[in-house]
């Protein structure tokens, strides 16, 4: 699992700092050596490029404004404007619908297009699409887009947005088109056990088994969703279908060949799964030269479920059955999901004679499971909340009454009351729901507004709409309470990724309280006023964080989840690294 990457890499950003500061690039590069150095080598070349670039007043991930005229693909980076390329369109995705922060209705398009140098995804908005949907363009025309700029989208990929001035012209005239006829496949084809998190690609697989088409409730309505499992001689895999995608279940029957085009990996509870969004296609493939089996393969991952003990309990927990007594049991509150959808969630403790342990149940199993009687826990899996380990059943899994009698309860040893040992992790051997530690430098702070509106209750924010506060799970607010979150990018010398910190963690990295940094915002009427005041001093600054690695839907890479902060010192490092050195004889 490869977390999240910079925008742009060195060559990039040395070239915008010479282009807007006249330096020499033998003299960058050694100020960006001095800079490492100074960090301790605890950050890459590209994160001491940007840092450089900020002390320089070059912004490398804000969009800057200069000419440029016809270039290749390959040359783009965040922050060019006035762009003119020319290329093929490879693909186009689905035209999509939303609710602008107006009411209005918008529409969003987009295509991939390629030049011998590379591909980019081109998107359109509102009036724009009028060309997708008229069939203006199609897929293999070769057109020049004029006046366009590049912006980092989904899981910081380059995208090129047509301004308002933008024109796409067909077949433009003056240019030998011939180099565009013929274009090397940039398709991705993975076979399905090569599929990692995160990861966008193309699978052909055999359809297995297709689901019904659900429909669920969300923010802006409804929104329905379908599910597949295909296989290829290498294994199986489910595939999610989202919005107008759905209906594709019910053009397809079991054993036809598929081809997903940019689908993208999501972490499940137990396997890799792949989804078909906004972004990507999925059609019938009538190819006879597949060599794909007439049955599916035995998955090599198991899956067999093995019975613990609770103080065996540990976060890589997975497939596990336990079997013990309900000790203590929360009230019931209500949750609302992602998708829109209403639940109702109760806490219990649940124990045997060796530990105790919090368990999650849901819905209808609220009801059923009783306090002081004893339960089977089958196909369950631990996660972490709030830096606790926590018992969970999960879709997958089932909660059923058991006969087993327990003469001796150990409440004492509760492992949701004890603090997880943390371990010293690098940003590339991070997996998903690790607790860790990583010693590292911010090395760029997106300028947003750090405080949020939030519910008393739930913690939620809030929206104001109608002349009140209304919390989406709580109803109206009369008095909302005001708390800090931000992010920025942090990186220890292998990788960098997205960090979040919020409340008391925020305020001490930011050095000021939630109240403050109000009252510089209400002082000075800008919203990230408090960041900007605080981004050189925190550039370049080394820090030790703990918390839980997240996979991030948004990003679709990983995050992590601050709970602790703290500085680094050599005598603390020095012991240490003298231990790992210990432990490694």
């Amino acid at each position: 699992m490869a977390p999240m990457r910079m925008n742009v890499n060195l060559e990039d950003v040395i070239d915008k700092i010479i282009m807007e500061t006249k330096k020499s690039k033998k003299e960058l590069l050694k100020r960006i050596a001095t800079k490492k150095d100074d960090l301790g080598g605890l950050i890459t070349d590209e994160g001491a490029a940007c840092i450089v670039a900020k002390e320089l007043g070059v912004e490398v991930f804000e969009t800057t404004t200069y000419k440029r005229k016809r270039i290749q693909l390959k040359d783009l980076i965040v922050g060019m404007n006035a762009v003119s390329v020319i290329g093929r369109i490879n693909t186009i995705f689905s035209i999509r619908e939303f609710t602008q922060k107006s009411g209005q209705k918008g529409t969003v398009a987009k295509f991939l297009l390629q030049d011998p140098t590379g591909q980019i995804k081109v998107v359109l908005w509102n009036e724009q699409t009028k060309i997708i949907t008229d069939r203006t363009l199609e897929e293999n025309n070769i057109i020049e887009i004029k006046n366009a700029y590049v912006k980092g989208g989904f899981n910081n990929e380059l995208e090129l947005h047509l301004g308002k001035q933008g024109i796409i012209e067909q077949n433009p005239k003056g240019i030998d088109l011939s180099g565009f006829e013929n274009l090397p496949s940039t398709s991705s084809l993975f076979k399905i056990n090569q599929l990692q998190v995160p990861m966008n690609g193309d699978v052909i697989g055999k359809i297995q088994w297709k689901s019904n088409i659900t429909t669920f409730k969300k923010k802006t309505g409804t929104g329905q969703v379908a599910n597949l499992n295909i296989f290829d001689k290498t294994g199986q895999i489910r595939v999610a279908l989202w919005g107008n995608h759905a209906t594709f279940v019910e053009e397809v029957s079991i054993n036809d060949i598929v081809k997903i085009v940019n689908g993208y990996t999501r972490q499940g509870r137990d396997n890799i799964e792949l989804h078909v969004g906004d972004d990507s296609k999925i059609l019938k493939d009538t190819s006879t030269a597949l060599d794909i089996p007439d049955t599916a393969p035995i998955t090599s991952r198991s899956t067999s479920i093995i019975e613990v003990k609770i103080k065996e309990l540990t976060t890589e927990s997975r497939n596990l059955k336990v079997i013990g007594k309900i000790i203590e049991k929360g009230e019931p509150r209500d949750v609302k999901f992602k998708d829109g959808s209403d639940h109702r969630v109760c806490d219990v403790t649940i124990a045997d004679e060796t530990g105790s342990v919090s368990l999650s149940i849901w819905d209808e199993d609220i009801e059923k499971v009783k306090l002081d009687k004893a339960y089977c826990v089958e196909n369950g899996y631990v996660s972490v909340f709030r830096g606790s380990l926590k018992l969970n059943a999960g879709k997958f899994g089932t909660i059923t009454p058991s006969n087993k009698v327990f003469k001796r309860i150990n409440k004492k040893n509760n492992l949701s009351n004890q603090e997880l040992e943390v371990s010293r992790k690098y940003i590339s051997n991070l997996r998903e729901n690790e607790v860790v530690e990583i010693l590292g430098t911010i090395v760029s702070i997106p300028e947003k507004n750090p405080i949020y509106k939030s519910c008393p209750k739930c913690s939620k924010k809030v929206t104001f709409t109608d002349e009140t506060w209304n919390c989406e799970r709580c109803g109206k607010i009369p008095n909302p309470v005001s708390r800090m979150l931000w992010s920025f990018s942090f990186d220890d010398g292998t990788e960098n990724m997205r960090v979040t910190v919020g409340g008391k963690i925020a305020e001490e990295l930011l050095g000021m309280t939630t109240a403050e940094a109000e009252k510089m915002i209400e002082k000075e009427l800008i919203e990230q006023y408090p960041l900007l005041v605080k981004t050189k001093e925190l550039l370049g600054k080394n820090i030790i964080l703990k918390g839980n690695i997240r996979y991030s839907s948004f990003s679709n890479s990983l995050e992590l989840r601050a709970n602790s902060i703290a500085y680094p010192t050599s005598r603390d490092e020095l012991s240490k690294m003298l231990v790992r050195v210990e432990n490694s004889i």
